[in-house]
């Protein structure tokens, strides 16, 4: 089964300095603060499986790559001729943003999961009433192109540990996540990419947590 790609969706996002500023001219950050996380805490399962990402390219891809994360690396791949059976594995949409053209979610980020590999996949798909409120927010305050939705793995909602964070660098046409010490970042320029909306480390409340997955410099 081929993957629902557009080339054009992922080439005509904005890049991180520009999404950084479209984002700090808005009202991203008092809506993620406020309608988009009483969305969550009123769907506490959703938190467990999406956060909500800064739409941005990380790079160029030519029409036939799609950016594909394996392990802790982002790299464009070939797109392969069966998504569902390639190198032992499928390749899956993990990040989304809405498009208004067809009025729904549009992938243009991936992973690649090993046959046989624990958990399910998410599919935003088979949540529609959430993904419904949630682009009726974000089309509400005009952050359609700004704001979109991801698949989180479980150290993202746990966080990376006291002290860490996670934070996410581009090196030519290689994105990396990284496990750091928080103040190793003190003196470089970075930026909350994609928040998570779950239990903060030993609170034992329910709170908005950000994970900045793309610190990278601008």
């Amino acid at each position: 089964m081929a993957l629902a790609h557009k080339p054009q969706v992922y080439a005509g996002l904005p890049s991180l300095h520009d999404a950084v500023g479209r984002f700090d001219a808005g009202t991203g950050q008092q809506v993620l603060e406020n309608a988009i996380r009483s969305l969550f805490e009123r769907n506490p399962h959703m938190a467990a499986k999406f956060g909500v990402g800064l739409l941005h390219r990380h790079f160029d891809m030519a029409d036939d790559e799609i950016l594909v994360e394996h392990g802790s690396t982002s790299v464009p791949w070939n797109m392969p001729s069966n998504p569902d059976d390639y190198m032992g594995g499928r390749i899956l949409p993990r990040s989304w943003c809405f498009s208004p053209e067809n009025n729904g979610l549009e992938p243009y980020e991936y992973e690649f999961r090993a046959h046989g590999e624990p958990g399910m996949p998410i599919d935003p798909l088979v949540h529609p009433d959430f993904v419904h409120e949630l682009q009726d927010i974000l089309d509400a305050h005009g952050l359609t192109s700004t704001l979109g939705l991801m698949s989180v793995p479980p150290d993202y909602i746990t966080g990376a540990g006291i002290g860490s964070v996670f934070c996410e660098k581009t090196f030519g046409r290689a994105n990396v996540v990284f496990n750091v010490r928080r103040e190793t970042l003190k003196d470089k320029r970075n930026r909350t990419s994609i928040w998570v909306f779950g239990r903060s480390e030993g609170s034992g409340q329910d709170a908005l947590l950000c994970l900045e997955g793309c610190v990278c410099r601008f």
